[in-house]
């Protein structure tokens, strides 16, 4: 047990939905309520997993909310009549209100970053830009700004104005001890997360397409994830209409360890990713990756050791590394073993002493 400063400040944990608290953060809640009492704010979306006091607001992911002046006015108010010392905040509309209605108060805002929502092959579009303005700009309010890959880090400790950055890798992923190591001809593929354009599933489709036109061969693939219904759409339209019979959508599972053990090479293209938890997930069950070169992917995918990375819009990079692999299975074998005994530098007993040291230095010094 830590030795803990006396509880009388308090600390809200704002997240725009409950579900992701409960997914990355119950942990870190456990760590933070040996400095102080901890509430938490967000829209209620899924049952308490915590017994701290839990305040529903209704917020949702929509850049809509930004408009809602209300809502906003009441999330001040409330701040400030509770007499909060700290607000933790994690996901970007958040964090973006919150640190600009609080700039000119005295509460301390901590922002943990999952990942900036640019980086260097998307700061070409003026979207894009844009955020990283404003995320240059609101740095200036931010008291506390944690980043969970080393690209992030770099660019707050060196370009950014927030008072204290820190580096931790990731949240804590869940590590199992057993490895699992088997060799297919042709490889399997699987991809695990929600569909959506940042996931970026079509160029390992284009992928796969090409290799059918050129090899007439075909790439086994299972996709596993639900989301937005216009790009699940484009999906299931070019996979009918390149005729790839063995690529599979196979939706939301509740049993993915499983899925995990049946495939041995994880496809992982995203356009920008903090660090990418599924990927990890898979290293952990010895399979090899093949994934883009963006932020957090770079902390663990080592290229030519455990992995083969491609610039996340080159569909011909993907094809030529599904057939590296398919054409030498042991090498996706060796990669496999390589990705599993890296695997635990992310789990959450790795990095636990290191958010003790971060939580500790950002609590002890406001007296």
């Amino acid at each position: 047990m830590e030795n803990k400063i006396k509880q009388v400040e308090k600390v809200l944990f704002v997240s725009t939905l409950l579900s992701t608290i409960n997914i990355f953060m119950i942990d870190h809640i456990k760590i933070i309520e040996n400095y102080f009492i901890v509430d938490i704010c967000a829209n209620l979306n899924q049952k308490k997993v915590l017994k701290n006091k839990h305040y529903h607001f209704n917020f949702s992911r929509s850049l809509f909310l930004l408009f809602n002046i209300g809502l906003i006015i009441k999330l001040k108010n409330f701040i400030l009549v509770n007499q909060y010392k700290f607000v933790f905040t994690q996901t970007p509309i958040i964090s973006f209100i919150i640190r600009f209605i609080l700039r000119k108060t005295k509460v301390k805002v901590i922002y943990f970053c999952h990942g900036f929502n640019f980086n260097k092959y998307l700061l070409n579009h003026p979207f894009y830009w844009l955020i990283y303005l404003v995320e240059k700009y609101l740095s200036r309010y931010t008291h506390a700004l944690i980043t969970i890959n080393q690209e992030d880090y770099n660019l707050t400790k060196n370009v950014f104005h927030s008072k204290n950055n820190f580096f931790v890798n990731g949240v804590g992923v869940k590590i199992s001890p057993y490895p699992r190591i088997s060799i297919y001809n042709p490889i399997q593929l699987i991809s695990v997360g929600e569909l959506n354009s940042n996931k970026n599933i079509i160029v390992i489709l284009k992928a796969l397409a090409k290799i059918k036109r050129e090899f007439k061969l075909e790439i086994p693939l299972r996709i596993f994830g639900k989301g937005e219904k216009k790009y699940t759409k484009i999906i299931q339209s070019f996979i009918r209409t390149k005729k790839l019979n063995s690529v599979k959508l196979l939706g939301h599972s509740n049993n993915i360890e499983q899925e995990l053990l049946r495939a041995n090479v994880f496809v992982f293209p995203s356009k920008r990713e903090g660090l990418g938890i599924a990927a990890i997930e898979a290293m952990n069950k010895g399979l090899a990756l093949i994934t883009s070169n963006v932020q957090g992917i770079n902390d663990y995918s080592h290229d030519g050791m455990g992995s083969l990375k491609c610039n996340p819009k080159d569909y011909h990079c993907f094809s030529n590394a599904i057939l590296t692999l398919n054409n030498n299975p042991h090498k996706a074998s060796l990669f496999g073993s390589y990705n599993f005994e890296l695997a635990p530098k992310f789990s959450f007993e790795k990095i636990k002493p290191r958010l003790i040291e971060i939580y500790r230095s950002i609590f002890s010094v406001e007296k």
